[in-house]
C-alpha cells in the first residue's frame, strides 16, 4: 500500500515540476508574436510611405494618418503590444534626401528593445542604447519642405506631437 502511495506522489511531484518549469515560457510566448505583428506593421508602414512619396514628387507624407488614404487600414498604426500609436518622424522629409539608416518610425518602447522602421524600408529590432544612437539621424524637414509648410493652409484641430527630446523628457518628468 505505502509502495503505491509513494509511486502516486512520485509521479505527482514530477508532473507539478514539469509544470513549474514549462508555465514560464507559456506566459512569455504572445511576446514575441505581437513583436512579429509590429514588424510587420511598421514593415508595411514603410511600404505604404515609399508608395505616396513616388505620388508626391519624392515628399514622404506629414503624418501616418494620410497612409490610411487606401495604402493601408488605420489600424495598422498602433502598436499591437503597448495599444499606442507608432511614432513616425519623417514626416514631409524628401525621401531621396535620406541616409538608408535614418529612422522614419518606430514603435513605443517596452523599456527594453523596439522595433524600428529606416528609410531604406527594413526594420530592426534595437535595444534602448542602440535607438538613442539610431535617432540621431531622425530627419529633420528641409527648408524646401519648410518652405511648401509655410504655403500650406493650417490644419485644424491636429495635435501637435512632442518631438523625441520632449517626449524623453517627459518620460523622465523633467
Amino acid at each position: 500500500f505505502r509502495q503505491r502511495w509513494a509511486l502516486l506522489l512520485g509521479f505527482t511531484l514530477l508532473i507539478f515540476f514539469g509544470a513549474s518549469l514549462f508555465m514560464p515560457s507559456l506566459s512569455q510566448a504572445p511576446l514575441p508574436a505581437k513583436n512579429v505583428v509590429a514588424m510587420s506593421n511598421l514593415k508595411q508602414i514603410g511600404v505604404a510611405a515609399q508608395l505616396a512619396a513616388e505620388e508626391n514628387n519624392g515628399r514622404l507624407p506629414g503624418t501616418l494618418d494620410e497612409l490610411t488614404n487606401g495604402l493601408i487600414s488605420g489600424g495598422m498604426l498602433t502598436d499591437p503590444e503597448s495599444g499606442k500609436p507608432y511614432a513616425y518622424v519623417a514626416g514631409g522629409v524628401a525621401l531621396g534626401d535620406l541616409q538608408s539608416n535614418s529612422v522614419l518610425a518606430y514603435t513605443p518602447s517596452d523599456g527594453k528593445t523596439r522595433a524600428v522602421l529606416l528609410a531604406d524600408g527594413s526594420v530592426q529590432t534595437m535595444s534602448e542604447e542602440q535607438f538613442l544612437i539610431a535617432s540621431r539621424r531622425i530627419p529633420s524637414p528641409s527648408a524646401d519642405s519648410i518652405s511648401l509648410a509655410k504655403n500650406m493652409p493650417a490644419p485644424t484641430a491636429a495635435p501637435v506631437a512632442p518631438s523625441v527630446v520632449e517626449r524623453d523628457e517627459i518620460s523622465r518628468g523633467a
